[in-house]
């Protein structure tokens, strides 16, 4: 019989076929030789890999692992990196559409608005030295922003003008009260509008002083450099979460309906101003460790906050 099924089978095993012959030594110190500068060579390639790395931005919002006692898919880190040591966390519900012939995620949670919508646990974090400042920012804007309310200021006076008078006017129609209190009584309400007029216009002013005030306010850049950087990481999440797993952080509850309601992680309304805003309790969890939240958006602006039954949120630190 001939050798050539041995060597078949030698290839189909993918060994390579050995050479026997013995090398010269000319060969071996030629080989030896070519071989140094090659290794310069990679570990200059390797230097310049290693610079590339090092220069690349880092996603803020690049998704980790999660801890094994969190209960969730995965962690969504915004404005901070993997080296951060204090988080302020809470879990948010993320939601996927469902054909019907399509089976839940193991670990889903099912929405009372959608059977066809299934819901999953991510954790959401921000470092605590940056929600501290979000704190502080928030404040600031909400005292300076805010109007002192004086009488004059106030719709009180021109409320009871009108209803005292209106109620006397119905008084005289009903003959409870003389004729004679018919025109006094059309003073009063009449006062009660002019009262409301000049309120409204006080208000409107005091509302302009208080925004002239915040312009001016050295932290007004600061509070809406940290919304843009917050809002454009949440984009960042929306993207990357959608694309590795489907799931979404806002979405329809009747898709190809003419009912726009829609669930959404966390209220969007924020995110979605000009220029953003932010509230430092979207990124805190629910009270007692209650259960996951999340926000019915209705078509009217209308956002209304819902809780996932079954789950638990962190202990707030």
């Amino acid at each position: 019989m001939s050798d050539e099924p041995d060597a078949k089978d030698d290839a189909s095993k993918g060994e390579a076929p050995k050479d026997d012959a013995p090398e010269s030594e000319t060969s071996k110190g030629d080989t030896s030789k070519d071989d140094a500068p090659k290794s310069d060579a990679t570990k200059s390639d390797a230097t310049k890999s290693d610079a590339t790395k090092s220069d690349a931005p880092k996603d803020d919002a690049t998704p980790s692992k999660p801890s094994k006692d969190s209960g969730t898919s995965r962690v969504i880190s915004l404005l901070g990196s993997e080296d951060e040591t204090q988080w302020v966390r809470r879990k948010i519900a993320v939601f996927k559409r469902l054909e019907p012939s399509d089976t839940r995620s193991p670990g889903s949670f099912v929405i009372e608005e959608s059977p066809y919508i299934e819901a999953s646990l991510v954790e959401l974090r921000v470092p605590k030295a940056t929600h501290t400042e979000l704190v502080a920012l928030a404040k600031k804007r909400r005292d300076t922003l805010s109007i002192t309310k004086g009488l004059l200021q106030s719709y009180d006076p021109a409320g009871w003008l009108v209803a005292g008078g209106g109620g006397g006017l119905v008084g005289v129609w009903l003959d409870y009260l003389p004729f004679a209190f018919l025109w006094p009584l059309v003073g009063v309400v009449a006062a009660g509008i002019a009262v409301g007029v000049a309120t409204r216009m006080a208000h409107a002013r005091a509302e302009k002083e208080a925004d002239t005030r915040w312009t001016a306010s050295p932290e007004r850049k600061e509070h809406d450099a940290l919304a843009k950087e917050l809002a454009e990481a949440w984009a960042r999440a929306q993207a990357t979460l959608k694309r590795e797993t489907g799931y979404h952080t806002d979405i329809r509850v009747a898709e190809g309906s003419v009912d726009p309601m829609r669930v959404a992680s966390i209220d969007p309304r924020p995110y979605s101003a000009d220029p953003p805003l932010f509230d430092p309790d979207d990124f805190l969890p629910s009270e007692e460790a209650g259960s996951v939240r999340y926000e019915l958006v209705h078509a009217t602006g209308e956002v209304v906050t819902r809780a996932i039954e079954g789950t638990n949120d962190f202990e707030e630190t």
